[in-house]
């Protein structure tokens, strides 16, 4: 008898010591709730860290552009055409510890020209891929981030300058003082001629780069190809429309198949002035670099009224930024 208890007992302990199906279902479904409420926090704090180096990246060029100031005296061209084409991207590399790169940059070629481009390379300085030219949030500058419309292949960036209101059409209605901007086409200005105060002025913003590398006309979009010192302008945003705009941007070079809305990247080809919005992926605004060197996120509900004001230099507008 005892030695049936003994063998009983062992066998019970033997049954006790596993798992049954439903103690593992159960298991398995806590982990799968902890992992579905774990998930959204982690990817919170990703893009919060994207986030943080998209703001860091602008501070760089606010000390780059102050730099250039205290050198120069000025501001640098938004873009020029003469002596040579060129963007402000070129001017600031000596103040973004890219000394080597403008010294590759034969300043007596354009920018399209041997060594400054390549012909369908990436080996010219402006094909280089810097960080600070991304924006980590956006998916697509990890990706496209050269332009291929032509054979004169560069890079293309999330961070540009403001160019304000920008509509140079003769039935414009705007005064000179609205159209006034920090930067413009073949125009240079000092931080002195930014009347409307420093604090209160929007010096460079981001936008967001497209799908394609434009090798096909039908997915051609020509924003974001920030060393084109074309009048379009690429290397630009304007404060026509609002932060993220669902307002379509026009641009001279938009395929027909290049528009994406669900991508915060709507455009049609020019029916009218140039029109390039500030666009990001953040949720709700996007970051901005203010002429004082300090940075805000503008939301997307901005008051329109307030935005055109602090996007011109010299508008004499009562509006700040909170």
């Amino acid at each position: 008898m005892r030695r049936t208890s003994i063998r009983g007992s062992r066998r019970r302990a033997h049954r006790s010591a596993g798992f049954t199906l439903i103690e593992l279902l159960v298991v398995i479904a806590i982990i799968a709730v902890l992992i579905a409420l774990l998930l959204p926090a982690v990817q919170q704090a990703r893009e919060a860290a994207r986030r943080s180096q998209c703001k860091n990246n602008l501070k760089q060029y606010g000390l780059a552009m102050q730099n250039h100031v205290d050198t120069m005296k000025k501001l640098p061209f938004g873009a020029q055409s003469t002596p040579k084409r060129k963007t402000f991207m070129v001017s600031l590399w000596p103040y973004l510890d890219q000394a080597s790169l403008f010294k590759r940059f034969d300043q007596n070629k354009h920018f399209w020209e041997v060594p400054n481009t390549v012909v369908n390379a990436t080996t010219g300085p402006a094909a280089q891929q810097l960080t600070v030219y991304n924006c980590p949030s956006d998916p697509n500058a990890g990706r496209t981030r050269y332009w291929k419309g032509d054979q004169f292949w560069r890079a293309r960036a999330n961070y540009v300058v403001n160019m304000g209101r920008h509509d140079n059409t003769a039935a414009s209605a705007l005064t000179d003082a609205q159209k006034t901007a920090p930067f413009k086409h073949n125009l240079q200005f000092g931080l002195q001629d930014i009347k409307d105060g420093t604090s209160q002025t929007i010096m460079m913003a981001e936008i967001l780069i497209p799908g394609d590398e434009g090798a096909t006309a039908a997915l051609r979009d020509s924003r974001a190809d920030v060393f084109n010192n074309s009048g379009d302008p690429r290397w630009a945003f304007m404060t026509i429309t609002g932060p993220n705009s669902s307002i379509p941007d026009r641009l001279p070079e938009c395929g027909a198949n290049a528009s994406v809305p669900l991508q915060n990247l709507p455009c049609v080809a020019l029916g009218g002035p140039n029109q390039h919005a500030a666009r990001s992926q953040h949720t709700g605004g996007v970051h901005a670099l203010l002429c004082d060197g300090s940075t805000r996120f503008l939301n997307n509900s901005i008051d329109l009224s307030v935005y055109r004001a602090v996007g011109s230099s010299l508008g004499k507008e009562v509006a700040t930024l909170e």
